[in-house]
């Protein structure tokens, strides 16, 4: 266990009560074909009431539909071994956290991470992505981070995040622009573009943990070991899961 920082009044807006956590996922889709590498991401506009005007990933709470068809997108071995240490999650309910982080990139941005595939009799969630012809990629994502929103939040997620190379894409020519009513600016980021912008402690953590891997070159290992990072006695802790 590693002592990042103590947590204090600043890291978050002071709530009456604790909010429960939500199960969630968000997906880290990396472009690898310029010298340095790209990260879909976007601005959540001032009005959410998580994270405001921060710049952040894609992705969002698990749903009812994500569960209903997480037995026909079954888990890499690998990666459900680096998502299960400790979580008293069922297989389904592990099963449908890449389903989740896929949907939400799709809701959100219009991109399709998924293969030409039947997808039959697809949740009301999922029936816009089928429309498609296209089916889930789950196995090319790959676990690489674990985060709970720290009880000072008013929205709490437990959430997971995956990495995937952005080759997986099945429509790139999208118009991010037109597309997502949820996050403004929507685009691939460099890193040096991303100094520029607005992005939570907990998204800068996680990007460097992303860069590290990327420059040992096991970013889509799922093997590799994972930071969880969660508060406990005011101070942040990063296990290595």
């Amino acid at each position: 266990m590693i002592r990042e920082r103590e947590v204090g009044a600043n890291d978050g807006p002071v709530v009456a009560s604790i909010a429960p956590v939500r199960s969630a996922a968000t997906l880290i889709l990396v472009d690898m074909r310029s010298e340095s590498p790209r990260f879909l991401m976007g601005r959540r506009g001032n009005g959410h009431v998580f994270m405001p005007g921060v710049t952040v990933f894609p992705g969002g709470a698990v749903e009812a539909g994500d569960l209903e068809i997480a037995h026909r997108f079954a888990l890499t071995t690998e990666a459900q071994d680096r998502l299960e240490p400790k979580s008293d999650f069922t297989f389904d309910q592990l099963a449908a956290l890449p389903l989740a982080a896929i949907r939400e990139t799709f809701e959100e941005t219009g991109l399709i991470f998924g293969t030409y595939a039947r997808f039959d009799n697809p949740p009301q969630n999922w029936s816009d992505f089928a429309a498609h012809g296209l089916s889930p990629w789950c196995e090319g994502l790959v676990p690489v981070a674990r985060a709970i929103t720290p009880e000072s939040y008013p929205v709490r997620y437990d959430a997971r995040f995956f990495a995937a190379d952005a080759n997986g894409l099945a429509n790139k020519s999208v118009d991010l622009g037109a597309v997502s009513d949820e996050l403004e600016d929507l685009g691939w980021y460099d890193r040096a573009e991303l100094r520029d912008l607005r992005l939570a402690r907990i998204t800068q953590r996680i990007l460097r943990d992303v860069e590290c891997r990327i420059l040992a070159a096991t970013l889509f290992d799922p093997r590799e070991r994972m930071p969880f990072y969660y508060v406990e006695d005011g101070v942040l802790r990063r296990d290595l899961l």
